[in-house]
């Protein structure tokens, strides 16, 4: 269903590109990367709605998805903080969640930094991954 949805919404947005005469094939590439976020968040939804409320699923979901994106700032925190305790905690957490942030590369494909497809699967299959270009 996500796959089917996902495709009919880039029609639509290269229906526009199109119209308006930037038609640009390279964007399929966040494309890819967007439909690998999903298919994640979806699992996680799933994976919280198997054992939670409604309310709670939705809100344990939403939560990971603001981590995921988030996640990038750990290792800045766990230098800061003074407990090795807190160092430890944060580093862990940064290595378990998935960082969302590598999915994301709608900027990287606008502005046209040069990407090879390894750092497209890369990013796809693993989710926590160091692309070569951040």
């Amino acid at each position: 269903m996500l796959l089917v949805n996902l495709s009919i919404m880039t029609l639509g947005f290269y229906g526009v590109l199109w119209y308006k005469g930037f038609l640009d094939f390279g964007l399929g590439k966040a494309i890819i990367l967007i439909f690998v976020e999903l298919l994640l968040i979806t699992a996680i939804a799933i994976l919280f709605s198997s054992f939670s409320s409604p309310l709670l699923s939705s809100l344990f979901t939403v939560t990971s998805y603001l981590i995921g994106h988030l996640s990038w700032g750990l290792p800045l925190l766990a230098d800061k903080l003074e407990s090795s305790a807190g160092r430890w905690l944060c580093l862990v957490l940064y290595r378990v969640i998935p960082n969302l942030e590598y999915l994301n590369i709608k900027g990287e494909v606008v502005h046209q930094v040069p990407m090879g497809g390894e750092e497209i699967l890369l990013a796809a299959g693993t989710g926590s991954a160091t692309p070569r270009w951040s």
